[in-house]
């Protein structure tokens, strides 16, 4: 966000900034604590140190943590402008809490989800200065990388994801298959970039 804000050469305008900046880490801490409490049974599978599978904190407590941040979040997030408060508790909040609860195992769903949340903080940030337009390419930028970094996941959780009853993406269409699209994807990216600029 502080990249954000000196492409739009609105890093001198600090009051902002830093609502914008802690607006997003406690929407991304908020998610990810929400997004732990329902990955439990996953997690004891692919990642059993995490804080909750691990037993050092418990699921009430994260969802507790997850309501706080959220809350901080959106009260801090009504000093902005009017888009950037529709950017931020009308859209980018409910997606998380939706992807948490319905679209984690949806193939290809949820990774485009998850990549649109984190491009649109972008968005978010120009809405933030009143000026959204130069946002628009790093927000299709983020998108793209974000939704191969989420299939990569998706690919390295494959146990875990099918033994609860997931579907995602690599899990519905093979994981070589997958795997390969991946060496597919990033020149197709780069090549849309290179039209856009």
């Amino acid at each position: 966000m502080v990249i954000a804000s000196a492409i739009l050469g609105k890093v001198h305008e600090t009051t902002t900034v830093l609502f914008v900046v802690i607006v997003v880490m406690c929407y991304t801490g908020a998610a990810n604590a929400l997004n732990d409490t329902m990955d439990y049974e996953i997690d004891l599978i692919n990642r059993p140190l995490r804080p909750i599978p691990s037993g050092r904190v418990q699921k009430q407590t994260a969802l507790i943590i997850s309501m706080i941040l959220f809350s901080i979040g959106s009260v801090l997030c009504l000093q902005l402008p009017e888009t950037a408060k529709v950017i931020s508790i009308l859209i980018a909040m409910p997606l998380m809490v939706i992807y948490s609860k319905d679209l984690k195992g949806k193939p290809l769903i949820g990774n485009i989800i998850i990549a649109f949340i984190l491009g649109v903080s972008f968005l978010f940030c120009g809405a933030a200065h009143n000026n959204t337009a130069p946002m628009w390419i790093p927000m299709m930028l983020a998108f793209g990388l974000t939704l191969v970094r989420e299939i990569v996941k998706d690919i390295a959780d494959i146990e875990g994801d099918r033994s609860v009853g997931l579907r995602t993406f690599p899990i519905a269409t093979g994981i070589d298959r997958q795997a390969n699209s991946l060496f597919f994807y990033p020149s197709v990216l780069g090549s849309a970039h290179s039209c856009l600029i």
